[in-house]
């Protein structure tokens, strides 16, 4: 039987990564704020995701290290037993993370069904939500099903705190109507390829005014600098390696679109309600994609299911992914700009 809304004195809750996922678990987030007005909720996450959502109000977040030694576990086990929780939401569901759960002390402990949650999850986790065939921020939405809580999936809110950047660029910077680009998934694989985002980008400044802008990491920089050296123009802005996520936030918010591949840039650009096109073949948009706008992403999943898998994408099982060289070669320049233009009608 569940508990009534006043006994949560306190609840927990832990998603260390990856950013997609966090963004995914804040509607879920806002909503245990509303119906537990006066409870403490406590939220672990790690760095540098933790960047985005630090600063939402209501909120203790706790940062602990993703455990990748004996030493890290250790540290981190020690910030969980801090508290005494009433109710803990395992929000992640894999090995490196499902070893932590029993360590929590929390009168109640709920994860995911056995098919959503990896590596054993049930058997570190008393309770389980349902299994359901969604969307994964509606499997976070799952929590609320479960306790019982209201809640409408029409009116979903993120609340991402608005922060001004905090690098120099976008003071000196005078932007006007800009598109961003973030061209580089967390797997190679799945991005598309240097010479489709340079057409693409021809495209898009020689035949309107927008200006566009590259991000993403460090490690996206030699990618992206490879975009910039064949753009000979001042519409072209390369970014990568030079914003944090709050930056991204800031670029994203203002953006008149932001186009990515299969990656949680294009979540949190979607976080804001900016209009975004979404890369798709690794997995399904409609499982995997902008919440709300899978309308607008381009999809070449069942594409890909017959020609590398040889699956029938209507016998597909749950969690079946694409990852081979040059899938992304499914979707062509052509079709990006096309559905760009419809986008910004």
């Amino acid at each position: 039987m569940n508990k009534t809304l006043t006994e949560f004195k306190i609840i927990g809750l832990l998603r260390l990564s990856a950013l997609g996922d966090i963004i995914w678990t804040l509607p879920m987030l806002n909503e245990l704020k509303k119906n537990y007005p006066n409870s403490k909720i406590v939220y672990f996450c790690s760095k540098p995701f933790s960047d985005v959502v630090e600063d939402i109000s209501g909120v203790e977040f706790v940062i602990i290290r993703k455990p990748r030694s004996l030493k890290d576990y250790i540290q981190a086990i020690k910030k969980l037993r801090e508290y005494n929780f009433d109710l803990f939401l395992c929000t992640q569901a894999n090995l490196r993370v499902n070893i932590l759960y029993p360590f929590i002390k929390s009168q109640r402990k709920i994860g995911f069904d056995s098919i959503r949650g990896r590596d054993e999850h049930r058997f570190f986790v008393p309770e389980q939500i349902p299994y359901k065939k969604e969307h994964a921020l509606e499997a976070f939405l799952g929590f609320l099903d479960y306790l019982n809580l209201p809640f409408s999936k029409d009116k979903l809110e993120y609340n991402i705190p608005s922060t001004k950047s905090s690098t120099k660029w976008h003071q000196d910077q005078d932007f006007g109507d800009y598109i961003c680009i973030h061209p580089c998934a967390s797997h190679a694989n799945r991005t598309w390829n240097v010479e489709n985002y340079i057409e693409l980008i021809k495209l898009l400044i020689n035949n309107h005014s927008f200006k566009v802008v590259l991000t993403g990491t460090a490690n996206d920089s030699d990618f992206t600098g490879k975009i910039k050296s064949n753009l000979v123009s001042d519409q072209v802005l390369d970014l990568a390696g030079r914003t944090g996520l709050k930056d991204l936030c800031v670029l994203f918010k203002n953006s008149s679109l932001v186009i990515a591949p299969d990656s949680g840039p294009i979540h949190l650009a979607n976080a804001f309600d900016t209009k975004v096109l979404g890369l798709y073949v690794s997995l399904p948009s409609q499982f995997t994609g902008p919440y709300g706008q899978a309308q607008s992403c381009i999809d070449k999943y069942d594409q890909a299911l017959i020609k590398y898998l040889k699956i029938n994408p209507e016998k597909v099982s749950w969690r079946t992914r694409v990852n081979e060289v040059g899938m992304m070669s499914l979707i062509s320049v052509k079709e990006v700009y096309q559905k760009v233009l419809k986008i910004l009608e």
